[in-house]
């Protein structure tokens, strides 16, 4: 309709009208795109809002892992240490205790942390527009140090499959095939082959206990830097 009009006006030399039909149409243009930019806008909004709430839910979630990836290496860690002391003391009466260690040395349980938002928030280049220089800081923080752990971890995880304990010619398996020690784990449980008071005298066993023990160190370590860098995060973005 406009622009027949524009037309009829060309042709009566109307010329004012005809600018009044020019200024309409910018004008229109102009308030399209304005609607279009202020749309996409609120739509970076109410995303960059939802990545935030998703955030602090992902802290939560992750302090949780944390918890339980130190609490199960301390208690790991308590049966290790155990577990060389009967060894030290070559005390054959603890015998089900190194056995039981002996089950721990067999794996490492990893921690795998939820990163769906802060990879959002720190690959989205409008989510990244809208953060604050602190914000920005913050969670780009909480990445790097998140990633940190989660590469430390997986590298102690990987630990006790580059040499299995069950290589070692003092160990056997057990031939019942059943996993009394930890239950729906293991599989089929593992233990000593020969009396405490020779297991007692093998430096390359004793190695495999002490490296543990140095491994459950490190997790704690790993633990205490990602729950402080969850609890700076949070603290800083308000979350």
């Amino acid at each position: 309709m406009r622009i027949s009009q524009i037309t009829v006006h060309i042709a009566q030399q109307n010329w004012l009208a005809l600018i009044l039909d020019f200024i309409i149409v910018v004008a229109g243009v102009f308030l399209g795109i304005q609607l279009g930019n202020w749309n996409a806008a609120r739509a970076d909004d109410i995303a960059f809002t939802a990545a935030l709430e998703q955030l602090h839910e992902e802290i939560e979630a992750n302090r949780e892992l944390v918890a339980a990836y130190s609490a199960t290496y301390e208690q790991r860690f308590t049966i290790v240490q155990n577990a060389i002391e009967a060894m030290q003391e070559c005390d054959a009466a603890r015998e089900t205790e190194i056995n039981l260690a002996l089950q721990i040395l067999r794996s490492t349980p990893g921690f795998y942390p939820r990163m769906a938002a802060v990879h959002d928030l720190t690959e989205d280049d409008a989510m990244k527009r809208l953060q604050t220089p602190q914000q920005r800081q913050s969670i780009q923080e909480l990445r790097r140090i998140l990633e940190r752990v989660d590469e430390g971890s997986g590298f102690l995880e990987a630990i006790p499959f580059e040499t299995p304990i069950e290589q070692n010619p003092l160990i056997r398996y057990d031939e019942s095939g059943e996993d009394t020690f930890m239950p729906g784990q293991l599989i089929r449980d593992i233990r000593l082959a020969v009396p405490v008071s020779e297991a007692c005298t093998d430096e390359s066993l004793k190695k495999k206990f002490y490296e543990y023990e140095r491994v459950s160190h490190f997790t704690q370590i790993l633990a205490n830097l990602a729950d402080t860098a969850l609890n700076e995060a949070e603290t800083s973005l308000g979350l």
